[in-house]
Parts: C-alpha cells; structure tokens; sequence
C-alpha cells in the first residue's frame, strides 16, 4: 500500500526537529573540590562547589544532581531556578539569542551522602563558548557550621534534619558575599560538627577539619589533586566553636583546659602549614565573640608572632547576632554584617591583592 503523500513529509520534519534538539555539552569550570564520576558527573562533597560556563542562544539545559543536594542556577548573574536531587534536568528557554552566562552554585551541605552534578547542555555545538577564565583575585573559607551557611534561612530554632538540609544556603553566607564584593573566586572547606583538634559530640568519630582537609570525599583518606591555578592571596580560618562544645563522657577529653592545651599547638601548626601550602597568603583568624575561642585565638596570635609569623590576623566579630538560623545559627542578616566587618579589615590591610 503507498503512502500518502505527506507522510515523507512528516518525517522529514521529525527527523528535522530530532535533529534542532541535538544537545551538545557545555563545557564548565569548577571552582571547589570534585572528582569525576560515571556518565559526566562531577562528585563533591565539600559545600560552596560552583560550575561556570558561556553560550550562545536562547536555551539551555542544567543537571540532573544525583545523591543529595541543591543547586542555585543563574543566568547572567540573575536567579533561573533551583535543581534539587530527584528533579529532572532544568530547562531553561526563553532567553534572548545573545552570548550568555551560567553559574551553578551547590547551596545545601550533606556530610554523609556524595553529590553529583551532571553538567549542562546546549542545543548544537554552535552555541557553545569558552568558559569564563579564573578571576584575578581568589579567597579560601575554611571552617564549620558558621562558614556553610548552616539552616541559615530557617527564621526559627528548633529544625528537623529536613529542614537543616533545606534552609542551608552557603551563597548567603559571609564567604560568598565576600567572593561576590571583591569578584573573587573562592573555596568553602567547611564541615559542620568539625573542630580544630575536636569535633562536637555529633560527629566525635569523624575526623577533624584539618584531616578532611586534605580530602576531595570525607570518608576516602586519598589526598585531594592540587589545582596549580588555585593560589588564594586570602584565606579565612573559623574553627573553634566546636572543640569548646560541651563535652561528651565517650570523649577522651574531659574539660575544655584540655582542649585549649591542644588547641593552640594545633592552631599554628595548621596555619604554617596553610602558609606553606600558598606562599604568601595572608590568613585571618576568624571568630564570633565566643569567649573561648576568643582567647584560644589570641594564644594563637601570640605563639606566631613569638616564632616570627607575619600576614596573619585576628578578627574577632563585634555584633550582637540575631542567630535565628536553625539552633541558634547565623542568620543571612548576621551574615551581612560579618561581610561588612571582614571588608573593613581587609581593605585597611596593605598588599592583600598584590600577588
């Protein structure tokens, strides 16, 4: 039996149209610590990991996440959605047929489950562009809780653990902010629980920051890769609250006397040990007016510039903090005004940017 007429022609348009939606991949730059994974994913754990690329046209297609995690996506730097774990890809349409950016930005901290983002797509190898070269200036976060963003919208104390995971956003955080206003790329290498020389009694059997530190995934002991254009001229170090939590009677450590004899040694060893790491780096000690921490600090400061230990300083925040974040965590408005604190001291700070 023939066909009628129109049926190559509707055919041909089906083969036309498969043809228009061909995806080609996009590629990315990584700020933060990945490894890759099956089918073109990148694997993380640490927060903070943002992907950038450059396109042409009016679509594009971000994702899927696989483990856990959320994503913030924007368009030329203006929101464009969020892309969740167990949601499909995130089409994006609409847009006008010019050359465009896009960053997507991990938001949500998950300690126990590897994340995976699966990259972006455009429609045809003709849209794709190079993308966008490292900034200039580069900054690294090292810290707990207070550095992640912690249930930082939650607007309430007491969050279960959905709501901790859902109410994190390290892009408020006054690690980012501080990326964004100095248009630097940074690093968050911050674990919530983790501590100096002891975590908090939550995650007493987990190692302590700067083991993890050295690690791409928490619970793989293999060394992260170095990436020879990572060379921050900034690093910001917040530890401290956590190795002063209340004690646990499992703990081998009994009273916080202890913990600061071990604290302070630990303290500038890790800081000559960051030094070293990125010659010339300049490192604040960062801290939330915790008495504790405060002192521990200053022991610190004091034991550096004893063995003649420069491009280090003491922050010591100064406001009185709303912590409506989940369990009295900062809050996006805390955030701020520790943003703003940090930028006074690092613009009177000669030479901060110079290498």
């Amino acid at each position: 039996m023939r066909r009628p007429w129109w049926t190559a022609l509707v055919l041909g348009l089906i083969v036309c149209a498969s043809q228009a939606v061909a995806q080609t991949a996009l590629p990315l730059r990584t700020v933060g610590r990945t490894v890759p994974g099956v089918a073109g994913f990148s694997l993380m754990q640490w927060p903070g990991v943002y992907f950038e690329g450059a396109f042409t046209g009016a679509e594009v297609t971000v994702g899927p996440v696989s483990g856990k995690a959320r994503f913030k996506v924007e368009i030329d730097g203006a929101p464009a959605g969020l892309l969740t774990s167990g949601d499909p890809a995130l089409r994006i349409s609409g847009l006008t047929p010019a050359a465009h950016r896009l960053r997507v930005e991990r938001i949500d901290e998950q300690r126990d489950v590897v994340a995976g983002f699966g990259g972006a797509t455009v429609p045809g190898p003709e849209n794709v562009l190079a993308p966008p070269p490292p900034r200039a200036r580069q900054i690294e976060f090292i810290g707990d809780s207070f550095t992640t963003g912690f249930g930082l919208t939650a607007g309430r104390s007491f969050c279960t653990n959905g709501k901790i995971w859902a109410t994190t956003d390290t892009s408020q955080t006054f690690a980012a902010r501080l990326g964004r206003h100095y248009d630097a790329d940074y690093q968050v290498i911050a674990y919530s629980a983790g501590g100096l020389v002891r975590n908090s009694p939550f995650r007493r059997t987990k190692p302590v920051v700067p083991q993890l530190y050295e690690r791409t995934l928490f619970d793989d002991p293999t060394p992260a890769s170095r990436d020879p254009t990572w060379r921050p001229q900034l690093l910001v170090l917040s530890l401290g609250s956590n190795d002063f939590a209340p004690m646990d009677r499992r703990e081998a450590w009994k009273t916080p006397a202890q913990v600061e004899a071990a604290l302070v040694p630990a303290g500038v060893a890790f800081v000559r040990k960051l030094q070293a790491r990125y010659p010339g780096v300049k490192i604040l000690l960062l801290d939330f007016d915790e008495a504790p921490v405060v002192a521990s600090n200053r022991l610190i400061m004091a034991e550096l510039e004893k063995a003649g230990v420069s491009d280090v300083r003491h922050v010591s925040t100064r406001d009185r903090f709303a912590f409506s974040g989940c369990f009295q965590h900062l809050d996006a408005a805390d955030n701020a005004r520790i943003t703003t604190q940090l930028q006074e001291v690092i613009d009177a700070w000669p030479g901060v940017w110079d290498r």
